[in-house]
């Protein structure tokens, strides 16, 4: 298996770069990164409340219908976790 691939150091290098950003000029890249985020919130926080309606409705939709029943495995499988625990894997993913 190969350790090191593009992806990885292309995502390494880009981590180093905001990393060495942060410690040489604090202040630059938290102007840059809340004038990035301003930007992105002004533009286009509509459409983050409108896919996360859209995708909790969706999800409502799946729960109800005839594909809330269907079961991922095979049919004899039991499930790892009961609901309350997969409940708190899931909350504490979102944290």
């Amino acid at each position: 298996m190969k350790k090191f691939t593009k992806v990885f150091i292309i995502s390494l290098i880009i981590s180093v770069f905001f990393i060495a950003w942060g410690v040489l000029s604090p202040k630059g890249l938290q102007s840059a990164t809340g004038a990035i985020q301003n930007f992105l919130q002004v533009k286009f926080g509509w459409f983050y409340l409108l896919s996360a309606t859209g995708f909790l409705i969706f999800s409502i939709y799946l729960i109800f219908s005839k594909y809330g029943k269907i079961k991922l495995g095979k049919d004899e499988d039991e499930p790892d976790y009961n609901v309350i625990t997969w409940f708190a894997m899931l909350f504490s993913a979102g944290m």
